[in-house]
C-alpha cells in the first residue's frame, strides 16, 4: 500500500497525538483531517471544558486550541491545564489559534503560556509545521 504522505513536503506527524479544540464545526473538522493526513492520531472538543474532561483518557502530545470560543474559551482553558499536574496534562504545549493574532503578539500574551499562535485563517502547512516544532521542542507528557 503507498504511503499518502510520500507525496507531500508535509512535515510527517506520524507518532504525534494531537487535539484539536474549536467550536467552529469545519474548522475543527478541517483541521483535524489534515493533522490526521500528515500522520497524527487525533481527538477533537468543541469546547474548552469538554476538551478538559478528555483529558482524562487522552493526553496529547500537543494541543490546538481556539482562543475565541463560548463557555470556556482558550484563554481560560489554558489557564485550567496548567493548574493540572505534569501527569495530568500541565505542561502540554498549546499552540493557540486567534483571527486577532495581534493582540498576542506581546511578552503579556506569551506569558499566558502557549508554545505559539497561528491566525485564523489558518495555513494548513504551517499549522503541520508548528505542530511538528512545538512536539520537538515541548515537554512530553507523561502517559
Amino acid at each position: 500500500m503507498r504511503d499518502h504522505r510520500s507525496t507531500t513536503c508535509w512535515p510527517d506527524l506520524s507518532g504525534i497525538c494531537v487535539l484539536v479544540i474549536d467550536d467552529d464545526d469545519d474548522a475543527r473538522a478541517t483541521m483535524a483531517a489534515t493533522l490526521h493526513h500528515a500522520g497524527a492520531t487525533m481527538t477533537s472538543a468543541a469546547a474548552g471544558d469538554n476538551a478538559l474532561d478528555d483529558l482524562m483518557q487522552f493526553l496529547p502530545d500537543v494541543i490546538v486550541c481556539d482562543i475565541r470560543m463560548p463557555r470556556l474559551d482558550g484563554v481560560a482553558f489554558i489557564a485550567r491545564l496548567r493548574e493540572r499536574s505534569p501527569e495530568h496534562g500541565g505542561r502540554i504545549p498549546v499552540i493557540g489559534i486567534t483571527a486577532y493574532p495581534e493582540a498576542y503578539s506581546s511578552p503579556e500574551a506569551a506569558a499566558l503560556g502557549f508554545a505559539a499562535f497561528l491566525p485564523k485563517p489558518i495555513d494548513l502547512e504551517r499549522l503541520c509545521a508548528v505542530v511538528q516544532s512545538v512536539r520537538r521542542a515541548g515537554t512530553q507528557p507523561t502517559r
